[in-house]
């Protein structure tokens, strides 16, 4: 490659990842870019300590999560080859303590590493993976196995004892003695305990946990978790990951021999539920393949609590890049925009521009809408807005995703303001957490259903991958609705709630305590549990 071109190509990275991290606030990023054969080129960025002003470094290790679901996957293969499990076989023959109710044929390990087990994506809301694994008997799978893609946390932490049982060894034991050694990974450690703390990038969240982010109000340290599970437990640098995902580039090989076979690859990488049809994405074993099965993009995300991370290889051009970041915001904007800096200089082509933030999202938004609890007017200031309400006005602050608006005023900024569209882009209504409001000249929307309302309100846990929601009523519909904006329809389904949509899965929970007439906390089927706060 071209010295000159990739020093540019570079700079452009560079530019656009600080223009991410500033819009963003995150605190540090680290970057790898790789070919077939080696390391290209790195970019490390802002803090790994904010409070100390310390710089991330090539030695600076982020936590991967999810990204390690690859890993569990080729331990898998290899025991799967040795004779040691059968991939095919009922999972409760492999691994005989575990058991989960079914109506459907039994799930084995290749649904497991597939997530079409049709199982609950689990909770994290113990310390100790077994106890969560073990509480899979409380639950219900909601489909065939092999028929509907539902990612499953649980479900890989139950593939990584399942490694422990046959080994007779830790799991982070056998990813090291696996792939890391040979591979020449000396950066990674696969697991997570306090006696490598120092060595990683502090963890970072939002400053407040209850409500949408908007710019300026910085983030905190997040809460710190030890773990050892299959689903994620392993920290890194983005040049030490950058290993692995040549050997992945190189379907199994690495300069030292081979990692997986020809075949054990092929198994890894053959597309076997489509999860995102318009992308052309599916899910092989703990890695994202093209659905039609030719060459494209391969990889996988990660999140942790405090953490986020992006390994993707174009394996048509013959690039890789590895993105990690110390906060809880997405960063593969940023590794699809170094993907496509690659190929332009593999094409001769000119640079692609640095990507700007949409700016037809609030188009047509402006206008006078009623609701019941009275009418409210959005007005255009500028490049800003302003909620006219009582005759006060109020600004309201675009979110970092430039797709909803907040007014920040305290009390206000729990929920962000979010805007339903018709096909040609008019709104047809306006939300703000339990309140609605439709233009001038439709019909109110309905009354909040009073059997609902007694729901209602914050719940609160100690779980910091789920540390709280609010359930909200519009009209006769129950809403679980998630600090980040997100709002999940739900459905009654027996005794409980489940999300409205098939798609999401055999999720539940139930209220069962009631004080004065009033729900006082719920559960899921795992053993997690989220008590009423204060809080509004």
């Amino acid at each position: 490659m071209d010295q000159a071109k990739l020093d540019q190509g570079m700079a452009l990275l560079r530019q656009y990842a600080e223009q991410r991290m500033a819009t963003f606030e995150l605190p540090g990023v680290q970057l790898a870019i790789t070919d077939h054969e080696h390391t290209l080129a790195t970019l490390n960025l802002g803090y790994a300590n904010v409070d100390a002003r310390a710089p991330v470094n090539c030695e600076t290790l982020f936590e991967f999560g999810s990204i390690g679901k690859s890993f569990t996957a080729v331990c898998l293969l290899q025991l799967a080859t040795e004779g040691k499990v059968d991939l095919r076989a009922p999972f409760e023959t492999q691994l005989p303590w575990w058991s989960v109710r079914s109506q459907f044929q039994p799930i084995t390990a290749h649904d497991l590493l597939t997530h079409t087990a049709g199982i609950v994506s689990g909770t994290d809301f113990t310390p100790e993976q077994r106890y969560e694994v073990w509480s899979m008997r409380n639950t219900d799978t909601f489909a065939a196995p092999g028929t509907v893609f539902h990612y499953s946390n649980v479900g890989y932490k139950a593939l990584g004892l399942l490694i422990e049982h046959v080994t007779g060894q830790a799991y982070g034991e056998v990813v090291r003695e696996r792939i890391l050694d040979p591979l020449g990974m000396t950066n990674t450690i696969p697991f997570i305990d306090q006696s490598m703390r120092h060595r990683l990038a502090v963890g970072y969240q939002d400053y407040f946990d209850d409500r949408p982010r908007v710019h300026g109000r910085g983030v905190q340290m997040a809460p710190w978790l030890n773990t050892d599970s299959g689903d994620g437990c392993i920290c890194s640098t983005a040049s030490d990951l950058a290993i692995y995902l040549r050997m992945l580039m190189n379907q199994g090989a690495y300069p030292g021999g081979r990692i997986l076979t020809e075949e054990q690859f092929s198994t890894m990488a053959t597309p076997q539920i489509a999860y995102d049809p318009e992308s052309n994405k599916s899910y092989g074993y703990g890695i994202v393949v093209p659905t039609d099965g030719a060459p494209g993009h391969l990889g996988h995300g990660g999140g942790m609590v405090g953490y986020i991370s992006e390994m993707i290889a174009d394996v048509t051009a013959g690039y890789g890049v590895i993105t990690f970041t110390n906060s809880m915001n997405n960063v593969s904007k940023i590794s699809d925009y170094a993907l496509d800096v690659l190929r332009a200089i593999q094409s001769g082509q000119l640079f692609p521009n640095i990507p700007s933030p949409p700016t037809d999202a609030f188009d047509n938004i402006p206008g006078r809408y009623i609701g019941r609890s009275g009418s409210i007017e959005i007005v255009r200031r500028g490049d800003s807005f302003a909620l006219v309400l009582d005759g006060n006005e109020a600004e309201l602050i675009p979110t970092p995703w430039q797709d909803e608006l907040v007014d920040v005023r305290p009390g206000e900024d729990l929920f962000p303001f979010q805007f339903t569209k018709d096909q040609n882009g008019n709104v047809t209504q306006v939300i703000h957490g339990a309140d609605e409001w439709v233009p001038e000249g439709n019909s109110l929307p309905d009354p909040p259903d009073p059997a609902l309302q007694r729901l209602a309100g914050h719940y609160r846990s100690n779980n910091p991958w789920q540390p709280n929601f609010r359930l909200i009523v519009r009209g006769s519909r129950l809403y679980r609705a998630f600090p980040d904006g997100t709002q999940q329809l739900l459905a009654p389904r027996g005794d409980g709630w489940t999300g409205d949509s098939n798609e999401e899965g055999p999720e539940m929970f139930w209220v069962d305590v009631l004080v004065g007439g009033v729900v006082a906390r719920v559960h899921d089927q795992l053993g997690s549990s989220w008590e009423r706060s204060f809080e509004l």
